[in-house]
């Protein structure tokens, strides 16, 4: 699981994902493809994890070589 109490909030803005995680870090996601995005101003990726019928259920961060998975909230 993702570090103990971090969340990630997302939203768009300007025709992008944008990011607010705990702490107050904001960051915009750059597509790839479907589901797969990542950061520019840092060795940052995410990965939308779904049900075979397409339900987002979470989110998965790559960080260097660290994997974390994050469960939708809401």
């Amino acid at each position: 699981d993702g570090p103990q109490n971090y969340e990630i909030i997302l939203s768009t803005r300007n025709g992008l994902l944008h990011s607010v995680a705990t702490g107050g870090i904001e960051d915009d996601f750059y597509k790839m493809k479907k589901d797969f995005y990542f950061l520019k101003s840092y060795d940052c990726h995410f990965v939308f994890m779904r049900y075979q019928r397409g339900e987002v259920i979470g989110l998965e961060g790559h960080l260097g070589k660290l994997v974390f998975n994050y469960k939708k909230i809401k």
